[in-house]
């Protein structure tokens, strides 16, 4: 039997007492029948961000997982680090419930977990345990089990969880992801909106993936120096209007992501060997970025958040630029300003701001109506009339402007190719996969309809090999073993596969990045959800096992095209990137549906389908190539891959235009 201050057995390196004493008791007391009904019904499952350092190098993010029944601890477990992602959390608290469950020899009815998108992964994970999981924000007994667990470590007890880390690698980012945001971390501390906006002044911004955040811009106190993104708009005045930071923050119900800065000097050794060997771009030797969650899965971030989080910090300093007359016109007069509604050119986000006025004192509706507004007040009495209430004349008063700023932006603008900012708003928010927006994509093709697209051939035929074998043999590096290379190869027999594959070594065969097709199709399937990495194998989803099916081609082109251009890096695999070329993707795909009828050449299709704001953020080629070779290699090549496009040799360069699928599979509504 362990002693309380023997080592752990768990291997932590902790003692007993202070590890796993406590869930091996709790444990033999389930096993015992020491827990009620409910807790032998329903288990509760989190992992919670720990707030303590381990000496480990491979552990700057530690994480317990944690299983409870009616209070009770019944499995903990740290983990040095965890990965954001909703599939990698709902993994490691699958792994906890089947350790819980070995050691009582028993699975519950029912596991509880608190955000609805690890719910969703842990379902499937937990196949054939017969186990149903629910999600609830508020689980019973979590909370303070995870104070009492957090101050047993040293540290404050936070609800919910707080998440940071000793070193970048511990948030399971791509490298090539952290390098973007430490460029664009730089570029917004150098432009330091906060010299021109209050952290009250926090707008609604709305990605063109469709994702919302309200953004906080910290630093007009300057004692923090940074940017907060709230999914619940409702938890930022919960924060301003707290009598104490830590309540405020304590009160938020939604996720939050944020981004501030750091003396160099202060960081601790993990962080600094890492800036290091990764050599990332810094505005400053005070300008090191700092990451912090709070109430997200497993206290981590996700690579969509990370998205978002980058093209928020390159876009508000633009925001703030633009309407910096109000921003300021508001902070001097503490009266509530026009309704701004303001979409970035270059990324496509989309910023909406009201005012301030709730967060400040209740004032009257004299002193409320700035003095511009205030010319409009006798026509609106008048209109009214004198026993008008305050809210019919606020309500009026922005209907009004709202007209205004509607008529600008519905007229044609000669920058926007004699489209209006109206019908290129709709375009950039689109939601592909909705039927009658600005973009609409036909999901009822048939595969013979489809059978120029080598795009949906391969992942075909990865779907149907990945179905015959019950999964696909996984590398360490994450890749697909040779074995299943070749007869992925094999299978599609296509010409540039069969080249490829020819003129590799022999001796070991093709590793999966060395026939980049096949590579590709595998990111892409993964990334639209049709496969998922676990553990050895990539396995089918039941999204991908549906798709997989002939009569269901159409639905299946209809994804991957979506995930291609939306959720996937265009750039992936690239020398540079050019992610303002991505974020305005609609409005190229509808301008091609106007002018690529004809054979035109790169540069031409570059000219009269790309927005002015995008090809002024072109990156700098170091003149190796030009913007028209970016664009036929990632799009126009792309759109050639998936049968949309024909392509030819020209007298002087190569030369493209519409193939008969594009009408057939592409529609545009209100686009002229």
């Amino acid at each position: 039997m362990t002693a309380r201050n023997d080592p752990c057995p768990c291997g932590s390196g902790r003692k007993y007492k202070r590890c796993c004493m406590e869930a091996d008791r709790a444990a033999e007391a389930a096993a015992a029948g020491d827990v009620g009904e409910e807790g032998r019904r329903v288990w509760v499952a989190d992992a919670v961000p720990l707030p303590v350092a381990i000496d480990e190098e491979d552990s700057p993010r530690p994480v317990v997982t944690l299983v409870l029944a009616d209070g009770l601890i019944l499995h903990q477990n740290i983990l040095g680090r965890l990965a954001g992602e909703a599939d990698a959390v709902a993994d490691a608290l699958a792994d906890a419930v089947v350790e819980a469950a070995k050691r009582l020899g028993w699975y519950p009815e029912a596991v509880i977990v608190r955000h609805e998108e690890v719910a969703a992964a842990l379902g499937p994970a937990l196949a054939g345990k017969e186990v149903d999981v629910r999600c609830d924000a508020s689980p019973p007994h979590l909370e303070s089990a995870v104070r009492s667990l957090v101050e047993a470590f040293g540290g404050y007890g936070i609800w919910p969880p707080v998440g940071r880390s000793e070193a970048w690698r511990g948030w399971g980012l791509p490298s090539e992801l952290v390098a973007r945001l430490f460029e664009v971390a730089a570029g917004f501390y150098r432009a330091a909106p906060w010299r021109g906006m209050l952290n009250e002044q926090a707008p609604r911004a709305t990605l063109p993936s469709g994702r919302q955040w309200t953004a906080c811009v910290m630093g007009n106190a300057e004692e923090v120096f940074g940017l907060a993104l709230y999914s619940e708009p409702e938890d930022v005045v919960s924060l301003f209007t707290a009598d104490s930071l830590a309540p405020g923050f304590e009160s938020i119900r939604g996720r939050m992501v944020s981004l501030t800065y750091d003396p160099v000097a202060q960081l601790g050794p993990k962080a600094r060997k890492e800036l290091a060997l990764a050599r990332w771009k810094l505005a400053g030797p005070a300008a090191y970025p700092d990451l912090m969650t709070g109430n997200t899965p497993g206290g981590g971030v996700s690579r969509e958040d990370v998205r978002d989080l980058i093209a928020l910090l390159d876009a508000l300093p633009r925001f703030r630029e633009a309407n910096a007359a109000l921003l300021e016109e508001e902070q001097e007069t503490e009266l509530p300003s026009e309704p701004i509604d303001w979409t970035d050119p270059r990324t496509g986000v989309r910023f909406e701001y009201e005012s301030m006025e709730e967060l400040l004192e209740p004032a009257t509706i004299a002193d409320e109506i700035g003095a511009e507004v205030r010319a409009m007040l006798p026509e609106i009495e008048a209109a009214l009339g004198p026993d008008a209430s305050y809210d019919q004349v606020v309500n009026e008063i922005n209907e009004r402007l709202r007209a205004k700023m509607d008529t600008h932006n519905r007229k044609p603008l000669a920058e926007l190719f004699g489209h209006t900012p109206h019908e290129v708003q709709r375009l950039l928010s689109a939601d592909w996969s909705a039927k009658g927006g600005a973009i609409e994509l036909n999901g009822a093709l048939s595969l013979s309809d489809l059978a120029g697209s080598e795009v949906l051939e391969r992942a075909r035929a990865l779907l149907s090999l990945a179905a015959a074998a019950n999964g696909l043999g996984r590398t360490q590096a994450g890749n697909l073993q040779v074995a299943v290379v070749r007869q992925l190869i094999e299978r599609v027999g296509l010409s540039g596969l069969a080249a490829a594959y020819a003129d590799l070594p022999t001796v070991r065969g093709p590793r999966e990045q060395e026939v980049w097709p096949v590579h590709e199709v595998r990111v892409l399937s993964e990334r639209a959800g049709l496969l998922r990495a676990r553990k050895a194998r990539f396995e089918l989803t039941k999204k991908g096992r549906d798709l997989a099916a002939p009569d269901r081609a159409g639905e299946l082109f209809a994804r991957l095209f979506e995930t291609c251009f939306r959720r996937f890096n265009i750039f992936y695999g690239g020398y540079m990137e050019w992610p303002e070329l991505q974020y305005q993707m609609a409005f190229t795909l509808m301008r091609l549906s106007r002018v690529g009828r004809d054979w035109l050449e790169a540069e031409d299709l570059l000219d009269e389908t790309v927005l002015p704001a995008a090809m002024e953020a072109l990156p700098d080629t170091r003149g190796f190539v030009d913007g028209g070779w970016l664009f036929r290699r990632h799009v126009l090549r792309r759109l050639e891959s998936f049968g949309l496009l024909e392509h030819r040799e020209g007298e002087a360069a190569d030369e493209y235009r519409l193939a008969p699928l594009f009408d057939r599979f592409l529609s545009f509504a209100d686009a002229g």
